[in-house]
């Protein structure tokens, strides 16, 4: 009981190394941490062996470094450092429900890693639409009209990002138009998405690893 008290002092879990965008857009690489792990049946037996000795007074647990899945040199083999496409849309501030709809799905967007042959699933990404999530009522267009509804404006988030895996040349695998005409692109280039049924797919077809980085400026 003793030693696993220690080892609930001593282990800590590892941390991956990550990836982030620096005010200037440039990419910076953050180390990852070793984790430690008390292997506890092995320190047992060794302070029963000091217990039972007449000149040892101490005992080192067993303790094992675990290293991070994904390390800083790992980060660095993957040569994110450019910009493959970008796209930008434009929404109005002022309809600040259907604003904050959009900041909430870019977020989940922000720092997503495609791995090489990796489907991206935008619904899986960016969850479910709720209001238990912090989705709030605008509009959306349902039944061939625009009428409330939970979550409006991320389909702004998932057509812009569209446009950008279109400009990277992606192989799109899932997309759906809108069945009215939106203002933000132009005819054909949008993508609808609903968590039920419609969502907006791609593969990362490329021999390295693909960032996704959103920003969301008023």
């Amino acid at each position: 009981d003793t030693v696993k008290e220690m080892a609930q002092m001593i282990d800590q879990d590892p941390e991956n190394a990550e990836i982030q965008i620096d005010n200037d857009n440039q990419v910076v690489v953050i180390p990852g941490k070793n984790g430690f792990r008390t292997n506890i049946g092995e320190s047992v037996e060794k302070l029963k062996e000091v217990l039972q000795s007449a000149d040892q007074m101490e005992c080192e647990l067993i303790i094992r470094v675990v290293p991070p899945d994904i390390t800083e040199k790992e980060i660095l083999s993957w040569e994110i450092n450019g910009v493959v496409a970008g796209f930008e849309s434009y929404f109005d501030p002022a309809k600040k429900d259907r604003s904050d709809n959009i900041r909430m799905a870019a977020s989940a967007l922000d720092h997503v890693l495609v791995m090489p042959q990796e489907i991206f699933s935008f619904n899986e990404v960016v969850g479910p639409r709720t209001t238990e999530a912090g989705y709030k009522e605008s509009l959306v267009i349902e039944n061939n009209e625009f009428t409330p509804g939970v979550g409006g404006g991320v389909c702004q988030v998932s057509t812009t990002l569209y446009n950008a895996v279109l400009l990277a040349n992606l192989p799109i695998l899932e997309r759906h138009p809108h069945s009215l005409p939106i203002s933000y692109v132009p005819p054909g280039l949008d993508a609808t998405v609903s968590y039920n049924w419609a969502d907006l797919t791609f593969l990362n077809d490329r021999k390295k690893p693909i960032l996704l980085h959103t920003e969301y400026q008023k």
